[in-house]
């Protein structure tokens, strides 16, 4: 069981980060473990980290039922919410040339959350634009990408409505309006 305690020692050492988290993840070993070590990955790892992590977030973030991955992302958006204020305050940078060509569906979901604009953009034309997509979280990201808020009110506002339309369609309403 993974313990709380470890939770208060958030200064690792960088060469560390990696091998320390996939410590973490490997001793997640049941559902509320996977869903609390995925929490604290999505809440306070800094971008640099969440790529090099972004495989082990990936498998635990798979292994949890839809349930349970759908708590993950709310209480992250609330986490980063109450964190750091809007969309603008929690803005991430991260390198795509780090991250697996393979990502899932939900990895690219939860990093799009902590992304800066440019980088939800990069996320989702790489992985989420042309796949399939019927999952919950994966569709309020997609249609907030499709609206185009950073551009919204300005003359270069340019939304996607096809997108909005299909997303709508499967019972989506973008959560952050």
């Amino acid at each position: 069981m993974i313990s709380l305690r470890w939770t208060s020692y958030p200064q690792i050492p960088p060469k560390t980060h990696k091998s320390w988290w996939k410590s973490q993840f490997d001793k997640a070993s049941s559902i509320d473990d996977r869903r609390f070590v995925c929490l604290i990955a999505l809440t306070w790892t800094s971008p640099a980290t969440l790529a090099l992590i972004h495989g082990e977030l990936d498998s635990a973030l798979n292994s949890l039922d839809e349930r349970s991955w759908h708590r993950v992302a709310r209480a992250t958006r609330r986490n980063l919410h109450v964190l750091h204020g809007r969309n603008s305050e929690r803005v991430a940078e991260f390198d795509l040339t780090l991250i697996s060509s393979t990502l899932s569906t939900r990895a690219a979901a939860a990093l799009m959350m902590r992304s800066d604009a440019e980088t939800a953009h990069a996320l989702y034309t790489k992985y989420l634009q042309n796949r399939h997509v019927d999952d919950e979280i994966a569709l309020e990201q997609i249609q907030t990408e499709a609206l185009d808020l950073t551009k919204i009110g300005s003359s270069q506002w340019s939304p996607d409505l096809t997108t909005i339309k299909k997303c709508y369609a499967a019972g989506t309403l973008e959560p952050h309006i």
